[in-house]
């Protein structure tokens, strides 16, 4: 493939190859520690979220549990006060 017309390759020389490129030492060192620690931030982040649901997992089951005790206590009438209603219903409401 030729080059376009008026196309000037610069020489060799000044060309760069990467591999020959130095990376200086401080720069290698904050790359370091920068990977260092966001990787202990990232694992600390994910062990607090598994931490977290399983807290929260805990106290659903716990909840569930107490809620399933009361209900098995709880006599056949939902009715708190001996009304006939269940709570939350229109009992003890005024008119409109």
């Amino acid at each position: 493939m030729t080059p376009p017309p008026g196309f000037v390759c610069p020489p060799p020389e000044t060309l760069v190859a990467f591999e020959s490129m130095q990376v200086p030492a401080q720069l290698v060192a904050i790359n370091v520690a920068f990977v260092v620690v966001f990787g202990i931030a990232v694992v600390a982040f994910i062990a607090m979220a598994i931490y977290t649901v399983v807290w929260a997992v805990r106290r659903d089951h716990t909840g569930w549990t107490a809620w399933r005790q009361r209900q098995n206590a709880a006599p056949d009438n939902p009715s708190v006060d001996g009304s006939g209603t269940s709570p939350g219903g229109s009992a003890g409401r005024p008119a409109k």
